[in-house]
């Protein structure tokens, strides 16, 4: 088993009880929790909890924010990492694609549409039907959307 193959939710109250029970059932497993890799963080939109969870002896390292399954969590619950997080992964897979595909004169506008988004919104858009989104995460993510079609199509903003 490795470190991020397993995400606890639950309350403040029973993480201490749940965490002591999985320790027991670990060791007699003859499975060993590696503590350096194990972080503990508090889901509270309203302020950070300090939490002290421990494992046996030692104290479980508290976070403010981590990464599972390919999505950012934070403390305060928004999704303004995450969606930094997915314009980040979009905008490395357009400029790997940029010259040989998206600024080549070889390929029509419609291929160069399709592999936009068959490989570039996918990572934009990784996870999104479990957002709650607001209005500001939506004009950014439409910000970046825009910004490459108007590369694609060679459109130069002006202002």
């Amino acid at each position: 088993m490795y470190a991020d193959d397993l995400c606890f939710l639950v309350s403040p109250d029973g993480l201490q009880q749940l965490m002591s029970g999985f320790h027991q059932a670990c060791r007699k497993f003859v499975l060993k929790i590696s503590v350096n890799k194990t972080d503990v963080l508090s889901l509270d939109s309203r302020g950070h909890e300090a939490l002290t969870i421990k494992l046996g002896e030692d104290v479980l390292k508290q976070v403010d924010k981590f990464r599972y399954l390919g999505n950012t969590l934070t403390s305060k619950c928004d999704l303004d990492d995450e969606i930094n997080s997915r314009i980040g992964a979009a905008a490395a897979a357009f400029g790997k694609l940029c010259s040989k595909v998206f600024c080549s004169h070889d390929l029509k506008l419609a291929t160069k549409i399709l592999i936009y988004m068959a490989i570039v919104l996918p990572n934009l858009l990784y996870s999104s039907e479990s957002w709650c989104v607001y209005r500001h995460h939506i004009r950014t993510l439409d910000r970046f959307h825009l910004k490459c079609l108007r590369a694609i199509m060679k459109i130069r903003n002006y202002m």
